[in-house]
């Protein structure tokens, strides 16, 4: 693996992580903001790995969230929060 690559795998990496925190806020509202169980070196360890799949959220093999089939509607949230931020 190229280090462009392993850059672009920690990117995603902390791009998933951030997004399995705004999705477990979203699941779990009653949590006192506890962050969830993982993270972004837990999922960057695992795409080194070759998983792509967390959660019903798939991933490229480049890390890139594909889609969320578990909470979909929390992902297209997720997306949008990310465009009004940018």
């Amino acid at each position: 693996m190229i280090a462009m690559s392993k850059s672009k795998l920690r990117k995603n990496a902390k791009r998933l992580n951030s997004y399995m925190a705004f999705r477990a806020k979203k699941e779990f509202p009653n949590c006192n903001g506890s962050e969830h169980e993982f993270n972004t070196n837990f999922y960057y360890d695992c795409f080194k790995k070759g998983m792509r799949t967390f959660f019903g959220i798939e991933c490229s093999s480049d890390g890139s969230i594909i889609k969320d089939n578990q909470n979909p509607v929390a992902y297209k949230e997720f997306v949008e929060d990310e465009e009004t931020t940018a």
